[in-house]
C-alpha cells in the first residue's frame, strides 16, 4: 500500500519518539516531528503531509486551537489529537470546531490503525461533500443567472443576501450596491408598504404575489410583479424569503396601447352604427315621402285618365286594361317602397318605441317565413334611449335572420322583460341547435356585430344550442345604462 505521510506536533520529545515508532511499526511514513505550531505550519507548506498528529495539551493558544484552524483552513489536512491527560475543557472546545478523533498515550497499535483509517475516510467524505456542495452552488448560481426573471434572496431581517444577473440588469445596480442593503431603499413609501406585506408570518408558507413600482438606479420607474416564498431551516424557523421579479413595464405599455386601440375601434364602430342608422332613417323618409308621394300622385293621374275614355268600345277596353296593369304595377312598387323603407329604418321604432317595433317585426317575419312567432313583451314604465332601442331592435332582427337562414325551425319564442335591474331579451327556436364551434368562430360576423352593439351599454350576449332541440339567444343589459336621461329641470 502507498504510505500515508504524517506530521507529528508534540512538545514532549519522548512522547514524539514513541508516537513515531508506533506509526513506523504500523507502516506509516513520518515527514517531520516538531514541537510548536509555528514549526508545524512551515513543515506543512514544505512536505504537504496527509495527516497531522497534534498534542492536545500544548500550552500556548497559538500552538493549540489556532494551529488547528490554520491547518484546516490553509492546508485542509485532517488532524488526530494525542492526549496524555484528561483536558475535558479543551477537548470540548475542539469538538465544536471540526470532526474529532483522539488517541491516548500509551498508544495501542490496533486503536492507532482504526483512528487513522476512520479520520482519513471521514475526511475524504467531507471533501467529496464539500466538492459536491460547491458544484451544486455553482449550478444553482448558473441556473438563477440564466433565468429571465430577477431573483432576490433576503434574510430574516429583510437584508438582501443574493441577487441574480437579470435583477442587476433590471435595476441598473451592481452586486456591491445591493448586497447587504434593504429592498426598501429602492422603493417609495407606497410600494414599500405593498412589498413589506409579503413578509407574512413564517407559519403561512404560501407564495404571495403583488405588483410594485421599482426605482432603477438611473431614476426610471419600472413595474414589477413580485412573487415571494418564505425560507425555513430544518427546524421550521423563519430564515428569510426568495422573491421572483417579472418586469411588466413593456407588457403593460403594450396592454395600454392595445386597450386604447380597442376603445378607438369601439368608438369608431359606435359612430359608424350611428351614422348608418341616421343615413338609413334619412333614406327611408325620402323613399317614403318623395317616391311614395310621386307614386301616389301617378296613381291619381291614372284614375283621372280612366274617366277620359275613347269613344269606341274596343278602344275603351284596351284603355282600361292598360290602366289596370299600370295600377297593379304602381301598387307593387308602393309595397316595395314601404318594405325597403321599413328595412332601412322602421318608422314604428321612432314613432311608437321598441315593443311595438318588435311586435311588428315578429308578425312580418311570421308572414314572410311561415315560422310561428310567440311574443311575451313587457317593458312598461321604461323610457329607453333611442340608441339603445336601435341596438336591441337590430340584434332582434339579426337573430330572426339567423333563424330563417340556419335553424330549420318551425317556431320562435320572444320575450322582453325587466328582471333584477336588468332588461333581458330571450329568443328561442326549436331548430337544429347551433354548434359551440360556431359560437366562438371568428367567421361568425353576425354574432360579433351583436356583441359590439351591446358593448357601449355593458350588455352581455349569451348563446346556447342543444342538438335537434334548438338555440337560445339571451341579451342582458343594465337598465340604468339604457334609460333615457330625464331633464334636470323637469
Amino acid at each position: 500500500m502507498s504510505k500515508i505521510k504524517i506530521l507529528i506536533i508534540h512538545n514532549d520529545s519522548i512522547v514524539s519518539q514513541d508516537i513515531k515508532r508506533s506509526l513506523h511499526s504500523a507502516g506509516y511514513s513520518i515527514t517531520s516531528t516538531v514541537s510548536t505550531g509555528k514549526e508545524a505550519l512551515k513543515k506543512m507548506a514544505e512536505n504537504k503531509p496527509d495527516l497531522v498528529f497534534l498534542d492536545m495539551d500544548l500550552k500556548s493558544k497559538q500552538d493549540g486551537i489556532e494551529t488547528v484552524r490554520q491547518t484546516r483552513d490553509r492546508y485542509h489536512i485532517p488532524i488526530i489529537y494525542v492526549s496524555t491527560c484528561s483536558n475535558e475543557k479543551l477537548r470540548e472546545e475542539i469538538k465544536k470546531t471540526e470532526s474529532f478523533s483522539c488517541i491516548k498515550m500509551p498508544i495501542d497499535e490496533k486503536e492507532l490503525r482504526y483512528n487513522i483509517e476512520a479520520i482519513l475516510h471521514q475526511y475524504a467524505q467531507e471533501k467529496r461533500l464539500k466538492q459536491a456542495l460547491g458544484e451544486s452552488e455553482q449550478r444553482y448560481r448558473q441556473l438563477i443567472d440564466c433565468m429571465n426573471e430577477g431573483i432576490i434572496v433576503h434574510d430574516e431581517n429583510g437584508i438582501i443576501t443574493c441577487v441574480n444577473r437579470k435583477f442587476l440588469e433590471m435595476s441598473g445596480y451592481t452586486h456591491y450596491e445591493v448586497l447587504g442593503h434593504l429592498s426598501a431603499e429602492l422603493l417609495n413609501e407606497a410600494n414599500i408598504e405593498i412589498f413589506e406585506k409579503q413578509r407574512t408570518s413564517p407559519e403561512k408558507g404560501i407564495p404571495d404575489t403583488c405588483e410594485i413600482e421599482w426605482q432603477r438606479k438611473d431614476g426610471q420607474k419600472i413595474l414589477l410583479r413580485c412573487t415571494s416564498a418564505l425560507i425555513h431551516d430544518d427546524e421550521g424557523c423563519f430564515k428569510g424569503r426568495i422573491t421572483v421579479l417579472t418586469d411588466l413595464t413593456e407588457r403593460r405599455q403594450v396592454e395600454k396601447k392595445l386597450e386604447r386601440s380597442r376603445e378607438e375601434l369601439r368608438n369608431l364602430s359606435l359612430h359608424l352604427h350611428s351614422v348608418r342608422e341616421k343615413e338609413s332613417k334619412r333614406i327611408s323618409r325620402e323613399i317614403h315621402d318623395e317616391l311614395g308621394q310621386a307614386l301616389t300622385a301617378l296613381k291619381m293621374e291614372l284614375s283621372w285618365l280612366a274617366h277620359k275614355l275613347p269613344d269606341s268600345p274596343e278602344g275603351q277596353e284596351r284603355f282600361h286594361e292598360r290602366i289596370k296593369s299600370m295600377s297593379r304595377l304602381i301598387d307593387d312598387t308602393i309595397r316595395d317602397v314601404q318594405r325597403i323603407a321599413s328595412e332601412l329604418r322602421p318608422g314604428i321604432l321612432d314613432d311608437l318605441g321598441l315593443v311595438p317595433a318588435i311586435e311588428w317585426q315578429a308578425q312580418d317575419f311570421q308572414n314572410r317565413t311561415k315560422i310561428e312567432c310567440e311574443t311575451d313583451l313587457d317593458s312598461n314604465g321604461l323610457d329607453l334611449e333611442p340608441e339603445f332601442s336601435t341596438a336591441i331592435f337590430r340584434i332582434f332582427q339579426g337573430a330572426l335572420t339567423n333563424v330563417a337562414r340556419h335553424a330549420e325551425a318551425t317556431k320562435v319564442k320572444i320575450s322582453l322583460k325587466k328582471m333584477n335591474g336588468n332588461l333581458e331579451m330571450l329568443i328561442s327556436d326549436n331548430g337544429k341547435g347551433i354548434m359551440d364551434s360556431d359560437i366562438i368562430s371568428p367567421a361568425s360576423l353576425g354574432l360579433m356585430v351583436m356583441r359590439e352593439r351591446l358593448r357601449p351599454f355593458d350588455g352581455i350576449l349569451r348563446l346556447h344550442g342543444i342538438p335537434n332541440r334548438g338555440t337560445t339567444l339571451a341579451v342582458t343589459l343594465p337598465i340604468d345604462k339604457c334609460q333615457a336621461k330625464k331633464d334636470q329641470w323637469s
